[in-house]
């Protein structure tokens, strides 16, 4: 039986989703911080580099096709953007792709960044997509971290009309615990897009590597609201605070990180009712 893993990856609904900043640079940049820190991968250094531009009637006055061959060669692959139906006529709008080597990222970025004047089009008008593959490790030691048979990766599509990015990332982790938590919480912090928890999943698969259960996971949040509370009350314990100040120190911390006063006033009942039973046993100081 082949180990279960944790993945994060967008539903068939949605591929893609925004990054935290707006600017292609501060992208960049944002994507450099994170495989630097958690990765052997360098941003500028992608496995896979496209320019696509769409030729069609708004953006045909401003030459870019002519521009995106005199630059990068007239080496390219053009196809319709797609099929009129029932007809299968062929759309009239062409896609131009020119496939780039990988020491080519940056002169394809500052022709990105160069032609973002140009107006927003349905289709680009161009585009600037890259690939990275990577196996976390340790941000310290640098060693790939164990429980790694999947490989992750980041598509990556930058135009003036959107910034986008499709990530699977493969933990290191078998189960969901504090551990996983953890970690997420600080590899989080150097993503250059945010981590929606609800496309958190744990795959258990059989010994021919087929999938037997693809599921949600969901962060403990009343678990760590009560420690949170617990490690409060300790503290108020340390210097004198009325039992209201507790109160109230309980209900605004159970409502920061759960967001609904129904279950911030659910949990202070929940905590005040656990600490009176041990204050009566063992005193207040838990």
């Amino acid at each position: 039986m082949k180990k279960p893993y944790i993945v994060y990856s967008l539903s068939k609904d949605r591929t893609t989703q925004k990054f935290n900043k707006s600017k292609i640079n501060d992208i960049v940049d944002g994507l450099q911080s994170f495989l630097s820190k958690y990765t052997k991968e360098d941003a500028r250094n992608p496995d896979s580099i496209e320019i696509t531009v769409c030729n069609d009637e708004k953006n045909s006055q401003y030459d870019i096709l002519d521009r995106t061959i005199q630059h990068f060669g007239s080496k390219r692959e053009v196809s319709p953007i797609g099929y009129q139906y029932p007809s299968g006529i062929p759309h009239t709008t062409l896609r131009h792709v020119w496939t780039l080597n990988a020491d080519k990222f940056e002169d394809a970025l500052q022709f990105i960044i160069s032609n973002k004047s140009l107006p927003k089009s349905d289709h680009g008008p161009i585009e600037l997509f890259t690939t990275y593959s990577f196996k976390l490790h340790n941000p310290i030691t640098k060693v790939e971290l164990p429980n790694q048979e999947n490989t992750s990766i980041f598509c990556i599509w930058l135009s003036k009309s959107s910034k986008s990015i499709s990530p699977t990332i493969f933990f290191p982790f078998e189960i969901p615990d504090e551990n996983f938590w953890s970690y997420l919480d600080k590899i989080s912090l150097y993503l250059p897009f945010k981590i929606e928890e609800k496309y958190l999943r744990i795959t258990h698969v059989n010994k021919k590597g087929e999938i037997n259960s693809f599921k949600k996971i969901v962060r403990p949040i009343l678990n760590n609201i009560l420690k949170l509370c617990n490690s409060l009350l300790r503290l108020c314990s340390m210097i004198w605070f009325t039992p209201a100040v507790i109160t109230v120190t309980i209900f605004v911390t159970a409502f920061v990180a759960a967001g609904s006063p129904v279950t911030s006033a659910l949990v202070t009942i929940a905590v005040a009712v656990a600490f009176a039973g041990r204050h009566f046993y063992q005193g207040w100081v838990a």
